[in-house]
């Protein structure tokens, strides 16, 4: 991730403007020249680029998106319900949107490291901390009682002496012109009912029925596909290839030869080109390919060891004259 999307101090939360009457909309973004906002972001479309969001509409509806991929580690729910632990909403009552790599949400859409919640746990925390405030404001100013008289529960605004109570979807409107806080507190540990408890997974269900979205089932007009052979012996060469077979398989639109790149290393494969991915599958299948092992069929853990061995009874190479070819 982006250290200028990771990194929010009280500087970094500036403003939060006007909005129709259809819904809150905030979101931790990133402008032009990198200071992170919280902005409001209208009602049906985002007008720059944007972190996770919280979007609050006057049916009292809440939807978090979340913009790091979901491939069996659990971002899918890690990332919404540390803007949900803030915001005080349950996450059965939430819709996660998944965002797909569209321009508007910034450029980390993507995991690795392990980083995604401890490289956003505060950033995240923050988003909802500051709407839940806001919509305390909102409330507190409807009754024209003090905010410290007020607190949230289940997503609704309460006020303490009276009784009275307000959902999200009443004060949403209201909140969405206020100025979002500079550095909303946040909750302490004791108090948490969302992270670190034991949950069900929301994306298991669609995993069950196959309506999730997983990178195979991205579609763009005139959108090809393609399947590549490579050899299964590392180091080899690509000595020839007979295509005749792959190109009558139906859907089959060319073949071609490709390069893999391994950091110093180069390896080639051929590439069949489809109109579709079992087309494409079937077609790499009937190639006939013919690959110089070059000796490295005969690899084996055995001689290698024992490579290793006799070469430790060898004078070594110096490492300042090692890093001397390495960086020349």
């Amino acid at each position: 991730m982006n250290q200028q999307n990771s990194q929010i101090n009280r500087r970094n939360f500036l403003r939060l403007t006007s909005l129709t009457g259809a819904g809150l909309v905030m979101g931790l973004g990133v402008k032009a020249d990198g200071i992170s906002v919280i902005e409001n972001l209208g009602t049906s479309t985002a007008a720059f680029e944007l972190s996770p969001l919280v979007m609050i509409d006057q049916t009292g509806l809440v939807t978090i998106f979340n913009t790091k991929p979901e491939i069996g580690q659990g971002t899918y729910q890690s990332i919404p319900a540390l803007i949900a632990e803030e915001l005080e909403v349950a996450m059965d009552k939430i819709v996660i949107k998944q965002t797909g790599g569209e321009k508007k949400y910034g450029p980390a859409q993507f995991v690795g490291g392990s980083s995604s919640v401890r490289t956003n746990y505060t950033n995240l925390r923050k988003v909802g901390a500051a709407a839940k405030e806001m919509l305390i404001k909102a409330a507190s100013t409807s009754w024209n009682v003090p905010v410290s008289e007020c607190y949230v529960e289940n997503a609704t605004v309460i006020h303490r002496p009276s009784g009275k109570k307000m959902g999200y979807g009443e004060l949403a409107e209201a909140a969405s012109k206020l100025e979002a806080p500079k550095n909303p507190t946040l909750k302490e540990a004791k108090d948490f009912k969302i992270l670190g408890k034991s949950a069900p997974r929301p994306d298991v269900p669609m995993k069950v029925n196959g309506t999730a979205k997983f990178g195979i089932d991205a579609s763009v007009p005139g959108m090809v596909y393609a399947s590549i052979e490579r050899c299964k012996v590392f180091g080899s060469k690509l000595v020839s290839f007979d295509a005749t077979a792959a190109k009558k398989v139906k859907g089959v639109i060319a073949v071609e030869t490709c390069e893999r790149i391994h950091g110093i290393y180069k390896s080639d494969g051929v590439a069949v080109i489809a109109e579709n991915y079992w087309a494409a599958v079937q077609g790499r299948k009937a190639l006939v390919v013919k690959w110089d092992y070059q000796g490295n069929d005969t690899f084996n853990s055995k001689d290698y060891e024992q490579s290793i061995r006799e070469a430790a009874k060898k004078e070594g190479i110096s490492i300042k004259l090692l890093l001397k070819h390495l960086l020349s």
